[in-house]
């Protein structure tokens, strides 16, 4: 590659040139980073169904179900460049959703890069969120509201609930008396 550079009286302007000349130089050498394969592990088949469940939060036959319910909207038309499966797009949304771990990091438990990650994510967010209609169902008349607030109230002396959804839990201290244990979440503290 030929540069064209105009002839100057000064030597700084000419030093300045050299070193941007060099600059380019290095730019047009540098060599790009090697691609890296990294091994994908089959998460279904390496745990049985107690550490599935700690890992995924939903068991082995729940995860089947979920995946046939979004299979044909998230699979890949193609198979080049080992493209993820919509098995482990399902497992690595679940394990998002099941830790507090960044996208990093749960990237490179299933052997990929952070940025398709959270286009995975992403894609099965809306996969997800489109069954919806199937699983979630809030009472549409007076009578059924009515039957839903006596029930949560029989069961948890909530007045007037007509749904709860499973949410961030806030730690507090324990409020103490005999019901105290009824306040402490599956990680062991109180909310």
């Amino acid at each position: 590659m030929t540069y064209l550079c105009s002839s100057s009286s000064s030597d700084s302007s000419s030093d300045e040139e050299i070193e941007f000349l060099g600059y380019m130089n290095q730019c047009l050498n540098k060599r790009r980073r090697p691609y890296l394969l990294s091994t994908r592990i089959d998460h279904l088949n390496k745990w049985d169904d107690q550490d599935f469940f700690a890992r995924f939060r939903l068991s082995k036959n729940t995860f089947k179900i979920v995946l046939e319910m979004v299979q044909q909207e998230v699979t890949t038309v193609t198979q080049r460049n080992r493209a993820v499966t919509a098995e482990q797009q399902l497992l690595l949304t679940l394990r998002f959703y099941a830790s507090d771990a960044y996208l990093i990091n749960v990237g490179e438990l299933f052997g990929i890069h952070y940025s398709t990650a959270s286009n995975i994510i992403k894609k099965m967010n809306i996969a997800l969120a489109r069954l919806r209609p199937q699983f979630i169902k809030m009472p549409s008349n007076a009578n059924e509201i009515s039957d839903v607030q006596n029930r949560f109230y029989l069961k948890a002396k909530f007045l007037r609930c007509i749904g709860a959804i499973d949410c961030t839990h806030i730690k507090i201290s324990s409020p103490g008396g005999e019901n105290a244990e009824n306040y402490r979440n599956r990680k062991n503290f109180f909310l």
